[in-house]
């Protein structure tokens, strides 16, 4: 198979006073690192590693870099990821400058890095973590905390002051973190709506339209709540449904924190408003959550299964609704929100969920398989 230059190797080196990356073209090594992506799909031993920890952290897929550095450089820039990593020396030494984030809110995965390159990361901080990495040591650096590394100018036995490291990206997808989990919660409480409202008030109220703006105001949450952004664990491998069990404890604990500030809330013109702004932008407020479309039927086609989430909801009519229509609205929706915080239980999504995350993690083998097949194999 090809290499293709940026997508499965970059040569690069970072200029520490303007904190930028200079590539290799056609020029000497001298002091350029060899950066390879996506190694779990080279080699087998490295895709079973992967394997393994997306399973410990209940995620879909965790991928795999390899950089190898020459001794007195440094590869990439000043910068933070979008994605947690586990740095494994295996070989030689590194030497890492690790920050607390600026931003509370962790970044999220694919959403543009406010100044990943640009004045966000460019001073040093005053408090940092100085760290040297030996053969053998692992660190973890979770999504958002600013570092870089460099190799110093000793020279090792068996290594000539060069540094190789593998890094193990934990990706943390959008459903699977709490809002995620928040959303399959309340489309699974929705479909059983009318086990838990009254036939007179279903009569009475649009409550497909509350559902909706139930979602959206969720995701007016995960903008402004770090709770919001941080990965699920009840997909994990170590996740035990007793109820004594550490793990359960703490994801039982988060849930309710999270039901219990959603229930507190009382945001329905900002979410009506925040939502007609984007339709009147031509955005798709409910892009953000249009993965839950996998829970319909097969049969139909995707943009008839969104059409449940989206179109159903008559927008024009809701914003041009008259102020009496509106307090009815608001008062429906209330309603339905404080039914679903006070009724849906963790133990009750957890079926659900799983079965999005072996949803994901097929279509994810199939392509895995697929390119260690390109691959033939190199181990």
């Amino acid at each position: 198979m090809p290499i293709i230059y940026q997508q499965d190797i970059r040569v690069l080196k970072a200029e520490r006073l303007s904190n930028t990356e200079k590539h290799l073209f056609l020029e000497s090594l001298n002091g350029y690192t060899v950066a390879m992506r996506g190694m779990e799909f080279c080699f087998k031993s490295i895709a079973a590693i992967t394997e393994g920890l997306a399973s410990l952290f209940g995620q879909p897929s965790v991928g795999a870099n390899l950089y190898l550095t020459p001794r007195n450089s440094q590869g990439l820039a000043r910068h933070y990821d979008d994605h947690c990593v586990l740095v494994c020396q295996l070989m030689g030494m590194k030497q890492w400058t690790i920050s607390s984030p600026r931003n509370k809110l962790l970044p999220r995965l694919y959403e543009p890095l406010d100044g990943s390159q640009g004045s966000n990361v460019d001073a040093v901080p005053n408090a940092c973590m100085q760290i040297l990495l030996k053969e053998g040591d692992i660190l973890y650096i979770p999504r958002g905390y600013v570092h870089e590394a460099h190799t110093t100018n000793d020279v090792q036995k068996d290594s000539a002051g060069l540094s190789l490291h593998l890094t193990l990206a934990i990706e943390v997808e959008a459903p699977f973190e709490w809002e995620g989990f928040i959303h399959v919660a309340l489309h699974h409480w929705s479909q059983n709506l009318k086990e838990h409202i009254s036939s007179d008030l279903m009569t009475r109220t649009p409550y497909t339209a509350c559902i909706r703006l139930l979602h959206f105001m969720i995701m007016l949450l995960g903008d402004a709540d770090p709770m919001f952004r941080k990965a699920c664990f009840v997909n994990s491998i170590c996740f035990s449904r007793d109820t004594n069990h550490g793990l359960y404890k703490s994801q039982v604990a988060i849930f309710r924190d999270l039901i219990d500030k959603i229930n507190k809330s009382s945001k329905f013109m900002e979410t009506l408003q925040s939502m007609e702004r984007s339709i009147q932008k031509e955005e798709d407020p409910f892009r953000r959550i249009r993965w839950l479309e996998s829970f319909n039927p097969k049969e139909e086609e995707a943009d008839e299964r969104y059409k449940y989430y989206v179109c159903d909801v008559d927008a024009e009519h809701l914003f041009g609704l008259h102020p009496e229509e509106k307090e009815t609205l608001e008062a429906a929706f209330l309603t339905v929100k404080s039914e679903f915080c006070k009724q849906v239980l963790l133990e009750d999504v957890l079926p659900m969920y799983r079965l999005l995350l072996e949803k994901y993690r097929i279509v994810r083998k199939q392509y895995l398989n697929g390119m260690l097949s390109l691959h033939h194999d190199l181990d």
